[in-house]
């Protein structure tokens, strides 16, 4: 790259609303897939070294098994990182009238 010009690659995800336990294996497994295809992708174009953002609805909270799991291959959420004690983080109702914090962007660098 020229100088000042910088790569990153940049996903978006919406994954299942967790409307029961069983749900949370299938939310892993969506995160799986997509971290999986990711990595074949840049491999097969020789990426490995670019910055992944990865953001959208994971239907879930900064606490639970999705940020966990992303946390424990090596993302940090760029929410978290910004706001330590900072206000809790609000992005909309969920289906059950819900105040939610599910929107998350997570950044491997």
């Amino acid at each position: 790259s020229a100088l000042g010009e910088e790569e990153l690659l940049l996903l978006n995800v919406h994954l299942m609303f967790p409307h029961d336990q069983n749900a949370t294996v299938i939310r892993l497994r969506q995160c799986a897939k997509l971290l999986g295809n990711l990595a074949k992708y840049t491999e097969k174009n020789h990426l490995s070294e670019i910055p992944v953002v990865i953001c959208g609805d994971w239907n879930g909270s900064s606490k639970g098994h999705i940020a966990g799991f992303m946390k424990s291959q090596g993302f940090i959420s760029v929410y978290d990182e910004l706001n330590r004690g900072g206000p809790k983080w609000v992005s909309h109702l969920n289906h059950n009238q819900q105040v939610a914090g599910v929107d998350a962007i997570y950044l491997l660098n």
